[in-house]
């Protein structure tokens, strides 16, 4: 009975103890601490696309009509102008950018270059009258349409980050491709046509924010501004064959404002 009793009384000492070691190394261990916060780097090569909506002040895109004195004849015809002035055009754009961006602190600097297709056009209708001093008159409507069929630019950037936010201006220069298609139908039936494309160089700025929804993935929001130069005449072999008129088309200056949203994707190279 008393060999019973003392081994029941070890038994409960022991579970007794057990107990207690466990307690106190629960006591000694650390609290559960959340994972630290890191902010996002952008520091990385990019690349993504972008859309948006363009518009344009075009000033002195212009079809000139100029008349010419038939062989043997008397009198002056004085030259006609389709499209002089300023117009005011828009339409979508749609296209990719590709760039780099090296972090420092809470400042960004980086380049980008982008490419975008567009659909900004405009047209211009105009009757087409001259008459000569001797009575022979030129009668009919002429037409001209200016596109800009795509955008492009290498620009600098410097942003201002904090968490996974970035604000930042960008500055660099631009092409733009431009298409201009005229034409004119005499009220004889006779009919000329002009279609030009060229190239226009410029500069662009801007400013913009761009925002990290995942550690590889940012949406950005964006306004640029560009200024080409035109000035670039065209002055093709097209005439009526009776009344004698050469068709010339002027691609004047354009002044272009582009509203766009974006998604990029972030590569690991070169952090």
């Amino acid at each position: 009975m008393k060999r019973t009793v003392l081994l029941t009384v070890a038994a409960a000492m022991g579970i007794a103890f057990s107990q207690s070691a466990f307690a106190a190394d629960l006591g000694l261990r650390p609290a559960y601490a959340p994972p630290a916060f890191v902010a996002p780097t952008w520091t990385g090569f990019y690349a993504g696309f972008n859309t948006g909506w363009g518009w344009s002040n075009t000033n002195n895109n212009d079809l000139v009509f100029s008349p010419t004195v038939p062989a043997g004849g008397l009198g002056i015809f004085a030259p006609f102008v389709i499209g002089s002035g300023s117009n005011n055009v828009a339409g979508p754009v749609f296209g990719g950018q590709l760039g780099y961006n090296y972090q420092v602190g809470n400042w960004v600097f980086g380049v980008e270059g982008d490419v975008d297709g567009a659909n900004i056009r405009n047209s211009d209708n105009s009757a087409v009258v001259a008459v000569s001093v001797p009575g022979i008159g030129l009668f009919g409507s002429g037409f001209l349409t200016v596109k800009q069929e795509w955008l492009a630019s290498v620009r600098g950037r410097l942003g201002y980050t904090w968490g996974p936010g970035m604000i930042y201006v960008t500055g660099g220069g631009a092409l733009t491709g431009v298409q201009a298609t005229g034409g004119a139908t005499l009220i004889s039936g006779e009919t000329a046509t002009l279609s030009n494309s060229t190239t226009l160089s410029g500069w662009v700025v801007g400013a913009g924010y761009e925002y990290m929804i995942a550690p590889n993935w940012a949406v950005r929001g964006e306004y640029l501004y560009y200024g080409f130069s035109g000035n670039n005449t065209t002055t093709p072999s097209l005439t009526f064959p009776i009344a004698g008129v050469t068709v010339a088309g002027n691609t004047g200056k354009l002044n272009t404002s582009v509203v766009r949203l974006g998604v990029d994707y972030k590569f690991d190279w070169l952090r």
